[in-house]
């Protein structure tokens, strides 16, 4: 967590307009801060005297006090952001700086929070791999997600991104459904609730996540029902608790636009009988598997992964399966501007555990086939780490690439005018 602290105070985000960390999408989740906090406007109408400030996926709203503005983007974020917020406010107010919600303390807050959020998720996921693998198993596993995955990525320079908040979230639910199935508490009912709740309104799809408490130990849809039914007052006050959190999404529709539902994602849905599963896992796009390689060896660890935690395998092959159908039916799949499969980050608090299994198994061979694994994982590390150097200089396009781009960027770190050009008429081929 130290040397990703350190890494951005190397990049400096705070310097460069073009480093900013709220811009894109997250100038969209964010915008519910200073629009209600500071400027106490829940249609944000401040943005039309500050045209300035980036705001995606906002757009105009016809009210009966004029036009006023709404926020395509779910509202979730905004409580994720909200306590590094507060701080960096106070911090302005304290020194003088402009407390309008986009001065410098709160670049620097957005910039190192995501950070934190990480630090808990990894808390979770170190107590949910302990109760199946040991140490050295636990620090390859680590390792290998913060380093050789886009999980790297989108925790520094697009830390701001849904991404790690759902990985973070997602890696409590595991833990708490583990905990709940063997003590089925308010307490733990509550934790699971609220967290699948905040994960909801930050990315709906993400309701999913309420797959692991119901598929944890699973032993046939009897068993399952029975040990819902027998803790029925605990998973009632919980689904109040998750109700308490997702409302917050409908009553903002009903403040801008008079309704309790409204759908701002407006044209823009699902084509679940035309899902684009291949593109998503192995297209040179953005796929999943050509930009994270190193992620083959926890796809290929199932039956070790089965063998060595039973009672996470059903639900997390169930999650798996459905997660990435959803992900792939997107009508846009590739989910614009991303370094690789950008939607598919917070699933890697499941797959951590077959990469641990991957490695448990690893460490029980000989030397020699230990070395050659290694081997393999830091060049995957190498690859991830100078491909998002790459990304972060448009040589790897933000848009989506192509084989023929994949293969004339691979390994290069600049482009002159000329290799630029012929980029350009490479990713033209795509179109």
């Amino acid at each position: 967590m130290a040397l990703f602290i350190l890494i951005m105070l190397a990049y400096k985000p705070w310097a460069s307009p073009n480093r900013l960390p709220i811009k894109h999408d997250v100038s969209g989740y964010y915008l519910y801060l200073p629009a209600i906090l500071i400027h106490h406007e829940a249609n944000a109408a401040f943005l039309t005297e500050h045209p300035e400030i980036l705001h995606a996926g906002v757009f105009t709203y016809k009210q009966e006090n004029g036009d006023g503005y709404i926020n395509k983007y779910p509202i979730g974020l905004a409580f994720a952001y909200l306590p590094f917020f507060l701080l960096a406010h106070v911090f302005a107010l304290l020194f003088g700086y402009a407390a309008d919600g986009y001065s410098t303390p709160y670049i620097i807050a957005m910039t190192f929070h995501p950070i934190f959020y990480l630090g808990i998720g990894l808390y979770y996921l170190n107590k949910s791999l302990g109760l199946f693998f040991n140490k050295k198993v636990i620090v390859l596993t680590f390792l290998t997600f913060l380093f050789a995955t886009n999980l790297f990525f989108y925790t520094t320079f697009m830390g701001n991104m849904p991404h790690v908040y759902l990985f973070t979230l997602l890696s409590i639910i595991i833990y708490y459904s583990i905990q709940w199935h063997s003590n089925p508490s308010l307490r733990n009912t509550a934790i699971i609730f609220l967290c699948v709740g905040l994960s909801t309104i930050i990315r709906p799809t993400a309701i999913q996540f309420i797959l692991f408490p119901l598929l944890y130990n699973y032993k046939g849809l009897s068993n399952q029902f029975a040990l819902l039914y027998s803790n029925r007052k605990n998973i009632l006050l919980g689904s109040i608790a998750f109700i308490l959190i997702v409302i917050a999404l409908p009553i903002y529709w009903k403040v801008v636009t008079g309704s309790f539902i409204y759908y701002s994602y407006q044209k823009e849905g699902f084509s679940f009988l035309h899902p684009h599963l291949i593109e998503v896992l192995v297209g040179f796009k953005k796929g999943l598997l050509i930009y994270t390689p190193v992620l083959i060896f926890a796809f290929i660890s199932f039956k070790k992964f089965k063998q060595k935690t039973p009672s996470l395998f059903v639900a997390s092959v169930v999650f798996l399966i459905i997660y990435i159908y959803v992900v792939a039916s997107w009508h846009c799949w590739w989910y614009g501007g991303s370094f690789g499969m950008r939607a598919l980050v917070e699933t890697y608090a499941v797959l951590a555990f077959p990469m641990a299994a991957f490695y448990d198994s690893v460490l029980s061979k000989k030397k020699i086939h230990q070395l050659g694994i290694g081997i393999i994982v830091v060049l995957f590390t190498a690859l991830n780490l100078f491909q998002s150097a790459q990304y972060l200089k448009s040589i790897i396009y933000f848009e989506g690439m192509n084989f023929k781009a994949y293969c004339y960027t691979f390994g290069k770190i600049h482009l002159s005018e000329k290799e630029s050009n012929t980029l350009k008429d490479l990713l033209k081929e795509h179109e």
